[in-house]
């Protein structure tokens, strides 16, 4: 495609009064850096360029374009005189500083491709050929590549003099010039493409819609389209995709200009983003809020990311205590069961392959697991009796329930409140002599449900037992051992026995020569029978509760 004319040189230096251009606070992901500007002035196009490597931002305020220079970090150094440039289309900056514009001059309403110096001087201007827009520029040493609206053709252009060198029937709106002379061209329907100055095609890479540039070693960082707006990516040297930074929203990406060291600038909407691709950004989420004791839960760190690659560390601090005890290596996932209740913060640190470490926290909290079974409280597991005030409480709680609140009174006056458990020791009120039930209350603290109350009762028997009478008839000598060992020989008693007790009733009996040794308690009987080689027999009572008679004699009929 000719050009309209040919370049014009001269040493004009306009300096452009610049507002300074204050930036809204920044919103920061380790590794990932979103800096929202005002409204107006609306940043445009952007490059990295010059000795140093910095980062320059071109503006368009009230129909004028204003370019800034920033640090490699983003920090804003001064304004830069590029002399007057109404409406630009296309921006670059060369290794030595030197700025190239393409831009309508609303006067002629040509398209007027212009480089300014690193003091502001406009080294050379042309203009395209009638009806041409520019749409994207870029610098190498041999060559300045423009890709136009038409975007089946890419002119070149001397970076010396501007003079036309030509053009390649090469598809792309987007450009980058490549140190082998070579230009890369990005296009909606064929991807990424490489021509060499003669426009044959060199090789492909599937799927970048929009701008683009290469690292030092050759890597291709695109943009590419996708259905909530586009993602930012880096191409290996074979053309696969090694990561997609999703932006997450319908913004698309206006431009974008990458670092020798693989930093990545782009401006989406209104937005500058940085993509530091030395830092992890720690993500870290658990599985359950609220857990129990003694049921895993899978904490999951794989929504960490490291810009344009994977993080290669995962440590764990699973107890809140400030040491990383637990190492997964490069896998993100694992999971935890906790022994205790309580509130557990868990914090992932994530390692990026250049080193650098990032932190994400999360809280757990666990709740003591319920026994299985129907929510309530049993006194002694369920006896029905007790001769001790002194007794064991059984719960089972409502899901979440951390405390209960626990009474001998149903108005909880006095009451105790502790953590809930398997089991409490409680006291009962001591009830004397009398026969009356001894009920607990229990009101759980902290369930889904709100509080929740329960009760159960038992009996408490501090009252002993007592044998009314005891005998036995006259015993029956074995015939077998009378005739060896007459006083050794065991005899047959039959034995009756009447006790009582009031309360929980007479329950089993123990019936010896040897208090000493009674043996083993058996179900109460008014009559049965005991073998004895002494004359000498005893008998004691043991109630329901527990309860214990004094010994009594047994006489001999």
């Amino acid at each position: 495609m000719p050009v309209a004319s040919a370049a014009r040189r001269g040493g004009l230096s306009v300096v452009v009064a610049l507002s300074f251009v204050l930036l809204a606070a920044p919103q920061v992901s380790a590794g990932v850096t979103l800096t929202p500007y005002p409204s107006l002035p609306m940043p445009w196009r952007m490059a990295v360029g010059g000795p140093q490597n910095h980062l320059f931002t071109a503006f368009l305020s009230n129909g004028t374009t204003q370019v800034t220079e920033s640090t490699s970090s983003g920090d804003y150094l001064r304004p830069v005189s590029i002399g007057t440039v109404p409406l630009i289309k296309a921006f670059e900056v060369d290794a030595a500083g030197n700025l190239y514009l393409a831009f309508r001059d609303t006067s002629s309403n040509d398209t007027l491709l212009r480089k300014v110096s690193p003091s502001g001087s406009t080294e050379w201007e042309t203009a395209l050929a009638a009806g041409t827009s520019a749409r994207d520029v870029s610098a190498g040493s041999a060559a300045i590549w423009l890709a136009t609206d038409q975007g089946t053709t890419i002119l070149k252009f001397s970076p010396l003099t501007g003079e036309f060198l030509g053009s390649i029937p090469a598809s792309g709106a987007y450009v980058e010039a490549l140190a082998n002379g070579n230009v890369l061209a990005s296009s909606s329907t064929t991807g990424i493409t490489e021509y060499d100055p003669a426009g044959v095609a060199r090789r492909t890479i599937p799927g970048s819609t929009g701008a683009l540039d290469t690292t030092a070693s050759g890597e291709v960082i695109a943009a590419v389209s996708t259905q909530s707006g586009a993602s930012i990516r880096k191409f290996a040297a074979d053309g696969s995709s090694t990561l997609g930074v999703d932006r997450g929203t319908s913004a698309s990406i206006a431009d974008l200009s990458v670092t020798p060291s693989g930093e990545t600038w782009a401006l989406s909407s209104n937005v500058r983003v940085h993509l530091d691709p030395t830092t992890p950004d720690a993500k870290l989420t658990a599985s359950e809020a609220q857990a129990f004791t003694g049921a895993p839960v899978a904490l999951d760190a794989t929504g960490s990311f490291v810009p344009f690659a994977s993080p290669s560390r995962f440590e764990w601090d699973l107890d809140g205590d400030g040491s990383f005890e637990t190492d997964s290596g490069a896998t993100g996932r694992i999971s935890h069961a906790y022994d205790t209740p309580g509130i557990r913060t868990v914090t992932v640190r994530v390692t990026a392959p250049a080193g650098a470490t990032a932190t994400a926290s999360t809280a757990v909290d666990v709740s003591s697991a319920s026994p299985v079974g129907p929510i309530g409280v049993s006194i002694n597991n369920g006896a029905r009796y007790t001769n001790d005030p002194q007794v064991t409480v059984f719960m089972r709680w409502p899901t979440y329930a951390k405390d209960v609140v626990i009474s001998n009174d149903g108005g909880f006056f006095p009451a105790s409140q502790r953590p809930v458990g398997a089991t409490m020791a409680w006291t009962l009120d001591s009830s004397g002599p009398e026969r009356l039930p001894k009920t607990i209350y229990a009101r759980f603290l902290g369930g889904r449900s709100g509080p929740e109350t329960y009760q159960d009762d038992i009996i408490l028997d501090e009252t002993a037992p007592a044998v009314l009478e005891a005998g036995a008839k006259a015993p029956v000598a074995s015939p077998r051992l009378t005739d060896l060992a007459p006083r050794l020989a065991k005899r047959r008693y039959v034995v009756t026995v009447r006790a009582v007790d009031k309360t929980s009733g007479v329950a089993t009996m123990q019936v010896t020569s040897k208090k000493a040794r009674p043996g083993a308690w058996r179900t109460y009987k008014k009559r049965s029978s005991f073998k004895s080689s002494s004359s000498k027999i005893f008998v004691r009572v043991r109630d329901g509760a527990g309860n214990v008679s004094r010994w009594k004699r047994l006489k001999i009929a």
